[in-house]
């Protein structure tokens, strides 16, 4: 029997974009098909590509883009193609929340373990490695004040020390940051580190202030 607080897997079959690195370290974009979604997890269908447990890719539905870690992968007999049990990383960049019901198990149940708001805000950013003199343009997928995540297929080494400038209309913001997760073939994740809490308030003002123009607009 089925408990109250269960969350139902949906009959919905929707197409999805991967991306990411393979299990043989090749870069892949392909369509494939998502099934049994819940808030946190879904069966990904024609998967052409052999993905090992563990492995994080990106996945796209619509304009929604989100990372996701396999838990299980299946090779259909007689065919090319794998079945795949994934997680999403994050529930709360669900991209097939509107086919699923909100429970108190996956929405106000969850507790927001960030410390700051989060802003989905694609904004330009130059990266410099003062060790190796390394210079990447890039721009960011969501940012923070304690951070942001960079959509690239080459990420950088965890641990990388970092400076870095970031535009946000119309303001040049700079900050000492560090590698904290790295996604071949997806991006990595970038901690700002030593900033204070004088600039911490001005970073969420601007950031505020960009999403709130945003959201006129849209």
């Amino acid at each position: 029997m089925t408990s109250a607080a269960a969350q139902p897997a949906m009959p919905v079959v929707i197409p999805v974009r991967l991306f990411g690195m393979d299990s043989d370290g090749k870069p892949f974009i392909q369509l494939a098909t998502a099934r049994n979604l819940t808030r946190e997890h879904a069966v990904l269908e024609r998967v052409e590509h052999r993905l090992a447990p563990g492995a994080v890719i990106g996945l796209q539905y619509q304009e929604t883009k989100t990372r996701i870690r396999v838990l299980w992968a299946c090779e259909l007999e007689g065919t090319f193609e794998t079945q795949l049990g994934i997680q999403l990383i994050d529930s709360r960049e669900c991209p097939w929340a509107a086919f699923v019901k909100d429970s108190a198990e996956t929405s106000a149940g969850l507790p927001n373990r960030r410390r700051f708001p989060r802003h989905r805000l694609s904004i330009g950013l130059e990266l410099s490695d003062p060790v190796s003199g390394q210079r990447l343009r890039a721009r960011s997928t969501d940012v923070s004040v304690g951070g942001c995540y960079i959509e690239t297929i080459l990420p950088l080494a965890v641990g990388t020390r970092l400076e870095i400038e970031m535009w946000i209309d119309p303001s040049k913001v700079s900050a000492m940051a560090i590698v904290r997760t790295c996604d071949p073939g997806v991006g990595m994740g970038i901690e700002f580190i030593g900033v204070s809490r004088e600039k911490e308030r001005q970073l969420e003002d601007l950031l505020a202030t960009c999403s709130r123009r945003l959201a006129t607009i849209s």
